[in-house]
């Protein structure tokens, strides 16, 4: 409930204007009636950072159809996490916050999502998973950290 983020020692309230970020969280919202690239194509009118080359990118890179004529309505909770996730990705953020990514998805999505993660921190984003899947943080961290009871301890490595 408080707190703060520090990048390269300025709270990150303060920096957004240079640095931007992608966000995915558990219960984000998305117009249930409207496509997924109509979708996108909402947001991304909010910082006019993607057009539709990036956002047909982001949605192939989750393994969706940007010529998808169904609603999102018609999406399983799947194919909505890699909507929100798609979301996240398209404007190519500096900072990346994913809030329990793999809730709902399959095992293909799992691989692209793990794939996403490693080539977004090759291209040089920060990336913050939150997460319960275990093998998740062991595979695609380099730092490790808990939370207990309002705290932030750090794990290490292992």
């Amino acid at each position: 409930t408080e707190g703060e983020i520090l990048v390269d020692g300025e709270i990150i309230s303060y920096c957004t204007e240079r640095l931007s970020i992608g966000l995915q969280l558990e219960n984000i919202g998305l117009y249930q009636d409207l496509t997924v690239l109509e979708n996108l194509r909402c947001l991304a009118k909010i910082s006019k950072k993607a057009g539709d080359k990036e956002i047909f990118e982001a949605v192939r890179r989750v393994g969706l159809e940007p010529e998808d004529k169904r609603k999102i309505k018609k999406y399983s909770l799947g194919m909505k996490q890699r909507a929100v996730i798609a979301q996240a990705i398209m404007e190519k953020p500096d900072l990346l916050i994913l809030d329990e990514p793999s809730n709902a998805l399959d095992s293909e999505g799992m691989g692209i999502l793990r794939e996403i993660i490693r080539q977004e921190a090759q291209r040089g984003a920060i990336v913050l998973l939150a997460s319960h899947n275990k093998e998740d943080i062991h595979i695609l961290s380099n730092y490790r950290y808990q939370m207990e009871e309002g705290s932030l301890r750090e794990m290490g490595l292992e």
